[in-house]
């Protein structure tokens, strides 16, 4: 399939208002003027330096500027998108295409798909109520309140058909778990357009909890006691993270424990299963191609042998399993049994023998698939396989 990795940043809700709200009473504190901060704003280190770099720039220019909470609004928007791609740059993970809803709100596009969809709307006193009942939904959905104001939904809709109209035929949504609701909604707007319900698909991604000894971190963005992805990757590495994410199915909650993504031990999966690469490794630098490789596996036999090529051989169908499913814990599950069958081999197998060179070149064949096949899974996952450990 030709793929294309999109992220949608709702810029234009009360979220944003309160990033502008928070830039605006931290910098004022800066100066030492009266500011609180209410519930709603955001606590975290970040905003104070933001403001703070503000105050470095400009100085007390936005003390008493009319125009000052629009601009930390826009500010503090490009500053957090800027931490965001670094952070993703950082986390091996590339999107494409970056779509504003404040550009989708500014393409007059909105009026237009009220317009369109005056068959399925209906008045609740003011507020404008489309009937996705009548459809797939549990509920009909308003998409105008009472006040004039767009839901997130108005947007979304049109953000999707934007989507489709550029050529693509099949959409992949992956968001929050607290997003269910919003998937039969969505189907149902895309109906009334023609299109399929399943030319939508969405993907629910349950919570992570952090644990350490033992114990939860109580996290909370605007309190500010938070864990970033990047502080998380600087703790325990990378690789461990990426892992660790991807070894639960998606709609699992995930237990993320940082004693254990530390350990440099088998009992910490990502270990576990870079040793076994790292392992292999070693037998060709033992072997310094002395000995040619002969993959006939005749001589094949021992138990722990046959269990490895069973695993390689099941491998392109794990692959495929995993596609259809949208499920890579599939591949991570399988690289667990492939690196416990390599330890097994690896122990209880003489692979260099120099007294049998046939053997010894059958082992090796079946060591160099299994390298091929377990770098191939941890790279299809965006963990590295080293060479040392």
């Amino acid at each position: 399939h030709s793929v294309t990795r999109e992220f949608y940043l709702n810029d234009a809700g009360n979220q944003i208002d309160n990033l502008g709200l928070s830039i605006d009473a931290r910098y004022k504190q800066l100066f030492g003027l009266e500011a609180p901060m209410s519930e709603d704003m955001y606590q975290g280190v970040d905003i104070i330096q933001i403001a703070k770099t503000l105050k470095e720039n400009h100085g007390d220019k936005y003390l008493n500027d009319v125009n000052a909470l629009s601009f930390f609004k826009e500010y503090g928007m490009k500053e957090e998108l800027k931490k965001i791609n670094e952070d993703l740059e950082m986390f091996r993970v590339k999107f494409d295409v970056y779509s504003l809803e404040s550009e989708v709100r500014s393409k007059g596009a909105i009026e237009k798909e009220i317009e369109f969809l005056k068959p399925y709307i209906y008045h609740d006193g003011e507020a404008l109520v489309l009937k996705t009942y009548s459809f797939l939904d549990d509920k009909d959905r308003v998409i105008v309140k009472s006040d004039g104001e767009y839901t997130y939904f108005l947007p979304d809709i049109i953000y999707h058909l934007d989507k489709l109209s550029r050529g693509f035929d099949y959409l992949i949504d992956v968001l929050g778990a607290d997003h269910h609701g919003y998937i039969n909604r969505m189907k149902s707007a895309l109906m009334m357009h023609g299109y399929k319900k399943d030319t939508l698909d969405v993907q629910i991604i349950q919570m992570v909890r952090i644990f350490q000894d033992g114990k939860e971190i109580k996290l909370s963005k605007r309190t500010g006691k938070t864990i970033t992805l990047r502080e998380l990757c600087e703790d325990v590495g990378i690789d461990a993270v990426r892992y660790f994410f991807v070894a639960r199915s998606a709609s699992s909650h995930l237990d993320f424990n940082l004693n254990l993504a530390r350990e440099q031990s088998s009992s910490n999966p990502v270990y576990y299963a870079q040793y076994a690469y790292a392992r292999l490794a070693s037998v060709f630098e033992q072997a310094a191609d002395e000995f040619l490789l002969d993959a006939s596996g005749k001589l094949l036999k021992e138990e722990s042998e046959i269990d490895l090529l069973k695993l390689l051989i099941d491998y392109p169908h794990v692959i495929e399993d995993a596609a259809n499913k949208k499920e890579p814990s599939i591949i991570t599950n399988f690289i667990q049994k492939l690196a416990a069958a390599t330890h097994s081999f690896y122990t209880n197998c003489r692979i260099i023998d120099k007294d049998d060179t046939a053997l010894t070149s059958n082992r090796l064949a079946l060591a160099k698939a299994t390298q091929i096949v377990l770098k191939n899974a941890l790279n299809l996952i965006g963990v590295e396989a080293p060479n040392k450990m």
